[in-house]
C-alpha cells in the first residue's frame, strides 16, 4: 500500500502542472511534531516554541529568462501549546527570486511573501490544521522593464497531516491534504493592457494540495536521504468578484515539484538536493508564462517541526 501511494504521487509530480507560488510549499510545518516541546496535560504554555528553515540556490540546466538564483526563508513562533494535542502559531515565509541580468549575473526581481496564524490539533493518528494566510507578490527593480504585476490574496486554509512508517524506518515519512478557499484577490498588471490576457488570479476559487515527505537514513548517526515533493490544482472561475467566482467554473490549473538529495542531521539538519518544478504562470511577469524549473540548492531547517 505505501509503495503504491509513493508511485502515485511521483505520477502526479510528474505531470504538467501549473498554479501560483507558495514560498513553503515543499514543506510541512507542524509544532505538534516536536515532542520535546510538549507540556504537562491539562497544562498551557505561552511562547512555546520557535522554529524556522531556510534555503539558497541557483537555477541551473532547465530554466527561464526570469530565474537564475533563489532564496527561501521561513520561520514560526508558537504562541501557546496545551498538553501535547493543541498549538497556536503564528507562521510567516518568503521567496525571493533574481534573473542573470545585469553585470553579475544576480538582478533582483521579485519577492513572494506570506503570513498567517494556524491552529494545530492532533488526533490518534494524525494531525489538522486550520488557519488563514495572507500573500502577496512584488516586484524588484522592474524600472527598466516597463512592466509590473503585484499579487496579493488570502486564503482559509486547512491541512490533514498523516506521519507513517516507510522504508523499515519508524516516523520517517507524511502525507498531507491541504485546501485554501480564497477571501481576497488582486492581480495587477501594467500595462493594464495585459488585464486582458487570459485569466488572472481574481479569479481564483480554491486550492486543493497534497504533500508526500519522507527521509531514509543511510549511515547509523547523521546522513540521510531526503524526498520532498508536492501537487497542487487551483480552480478559476468565469468571473470576477467574491460570489461571481462561484457562477461557474473556467478553468482548473496544476503545480507540483519533487526535491531529492542528503543531508547531514545533528541538532538541526543541513541538506543539499536538487529540485524540479512545473510552473504555468510563475506570476512574474505581468501575463500567465510557464517555466520548467531546476535547481541546485543548501538548506537548513528544524527538522523535529518541519518535514
Amino acid at each position: 500500500m505505501k509503495i503504491l501511494l509513493f508511485i502515485s504521487v511521483l505520477f502526479l509530480l510528474s505531470l504538467t502542472v501549473s498554479a501560483q507560488r507558495f514560498p513553503d510549499r515543499f514543506y510541512v510545518s507542524n509544532p505538534l511534531f516536536n515532542f520535546t516541546a510538549n507540556v504537562e496535560t491539562g497544562s498551557t504554555s505561552l511562547l512555546n516554541s520557535i522554529s524556522g528553515w531556510g534555503e539558497f540556490g541557483a537555477y541551473r540546466i532547465q530554466r527561464d529568462a526570469e530565474h537564475a538564483w533563489y532564496q527561501k526563508l521561513g520561520a514560526f513562533v508558537e504562541f501557546f501549546r496545551t498538553g501535547d494535542y493543541e498549538s497556536f502559531s503564528f507562521l510567516s515565509s518568503i521567496e525571493f527570486i533574481a534573473n542573470p541580468d545585469n553585470d553579475i549575473r544576480f538582478k533582483p526581481r521579485s519577492i513572494f511573501w506570506e503570513e498567517g496564524f494556524l491552529y494545530s490539533r492532533k488526533a490518534d493518528s494524525f494531525f489538522w490544521q486550520i488557519g488563514y494566510f495572507h500573500r502577496c507578490k512584488h516586484d524588484i527593480d522592474n524600472y527598466l522593464y516597463g512592466k509590473e504585476r503585484a499579487l496579493i490574496f488570502g486564503s482559509l486554509q486547512s491541512k490533514i497531516i498523516f506521519p507513517f512508517d516507510f522504508l523499515n524506518e519508524s516516523d520517517n515519512a507524511l502525507f498531507a491534504v491541504r485546501t485554501e478557499l480564497y477571501t481576497i484577490l488582486q492581480d495587477n498588471r501594467f500595462p493594464i493592457s495585459w488585464m486582458s490576457h487570459s485569466y488572472n488570479w481574481k479569479q481564483l476559487i480554491g486550492s486543493l494540495g497534497i504533500n508526500f515527505n519522507f527521509t531514509k537514513a543511510i549511515s547509523e548517526k547523521h546522513w540521510h536521504y531526503y524526498l520532498n515533493s508536492y501537487s497542487m490544482i487551483n480552480l478559476f472561475g468565469k468571473e470576477e468578484g467574491f460570489t461571481n467566482r462561484f457562477n461557474g467554473l473556467q478553468r482548473a490549473n496544476f503545480n507540483g515539484g519533487l526535491s531529492t538529495g542528503i543531508s547531514l542531521r545533528g541538532k538541526a539538519e543541513i541538506r543539499l538536493g536538487l529540485t524540479y518544478e512545473y510552473l504555468s504562470d510563475t506570476g512574474i511577469n505581468p501575463y500567465p508564462e510557464s517555466a520548467y524549473l531546476i535547481s541546485i540548492g543548501i538548506s537548513v531547517l528544524d527538522f523535529n517541526s518541519i518535514k
